[in-house]
């Protein structure tokens, strides 16, 4: 089983454009090797702008998988674990999105987890096109949330270094989506929504004690990027107050602060639930607590000086006390 960082480089550049401006599309291929004349091992299109009946489709909240190709074994079981497993989030963007899903599990040969994660990047990519909503939208629990401001309006994810406590500065993370992806805040609400949901669905097939099929193969299970996006997005909201406070304004709305409230609360609902595998599987844990920067990290989102960021937007939250139990155990630490 591999962490989530090793598919992280297989998939890297197309989570760089992830999903978060409107450009051409970019085609990601693998030359053919010219000596050995062997074929591509990868050839894929990317970042297709929507037709008309695919935005038709994406905006739908009418769908059933009798609209879906399922025509082979693989694509059926896909479609029932998925359905199974996550019916009211994963489900929802697979009836929507779903050769683009497959196209990661069967062309990209990646685990569900991580198929699920880059297609979530797509279809809020796709929405762009489709004229449907008046400012940038986010797929997330089987619909769309709209964040009341464009891309075009926010700042850099950068000014983030500005504010953010220098130990904290560190990690893959932050070292690819703050200072070298530096795309703006819409790409970071998009980037953290995708680690809630594909830690959500691994999470909920544990729960469920699925068994185990041709598809079902995961990375590890570790929530640390989901809590490195709990502390990106406090310190962007801090940055932004403090130093561009013409764009605080725009996000001190209420369509913004009802993501935000939705997002926070998912999260800690995640982390809540998470943890009983989180502090019993060695992997896990290991990741979690050792080789990882989950415990520093979650530490930090409920610092006051973190916290005062949701506290100022009215976002309701839990307190470093109600992790004293679990994650902040002393002997955990």
């Amino acid at each position: 089983m591999k962490s989530r960082f090793f598919y992280l480089i297989v998939v890297l550049a197309i989570t760089a454009c992830g999903g978060n401006s409107r450009q051409e599309s970019r085609d990601v291929q693998v030359s053919e090797d010219k000596e050995s004349n062997t074929t591509p091992i990868i050839s894929v299109t990317s970042l297709k702008p929507p037709t008309p009946e695919e935005c038709l489709r994406i905006t739908s909240n009418d769908l059933t998988e009798v609209e879906l190709d399922l025509s082979t074994n693989k694509r059926q079981l896909v479609n029932d674990t998925i359905k199974t497993t996550d019916p009211e989030s994963s489900y929802q963007l697979f009836l929507r999105n779903s050769e683009n899903l497959m196209a990661w599990l069967e062309v990209k040969e990646q685990p569900i987890d991580v198929a699920i994660h880059e297609s979530n990047h797509y279809i809020n990519y796709q929405i762009d096109f489709c004229e449907e909503y008046d400012s940038k939208a986010i797929f997330s629990g089987g619909q769309f949330h709209e964040l009341g401001f464009s891309k075009e309006n926010t700042e850099h994810n950068i000014i983030i270094a500005e504010t953010i406590p220098e130990h904290l500065q560190t990690g893959l993370a932050y070292e690819l989506y703050i200072l070298q992806l530096n795309h703006k805040f819409d790409s970071l609400l998009d980037e953290f929504n995708a680690y809630v949901l594909d830690n959500r669905f691994q999470l909920k097939f544990k729960q469920l004690a699925l068994p185990e099929n041709d598809i079902s193969k995961m990375t590890i299970f570790q929530v640390n990027d989901t809590i490195n996006f709990m502390v990106f997005t406090q310190y962007y909201l801090k940055s932004l107050r403090l130093n561009y406070p013409e764009t605080y304004e725009l996000v001190d709305q209420p369509q913004a602060r009802a993501f935000l409230q939705y997002l926070w609360q998912i999260t800690e609902e995640l982390l809540i639930e998470a943890y009983p595998y989180i502090s019993t599987g060695y992997l896990e844990s290991m990741l979690f607590y050792d080789e990882g920067t989950g415990i520093e990290f979650l530490k930090a989102a409920y610092t006051g000086d973190a916290l005062m960021e949701l506290d100022l937007l009215g976002i309701n939250h839990l307190e470093e006390s109600d992790w004293q139990q679990t994650y902040f155990e002393v002997n955990k630490n």
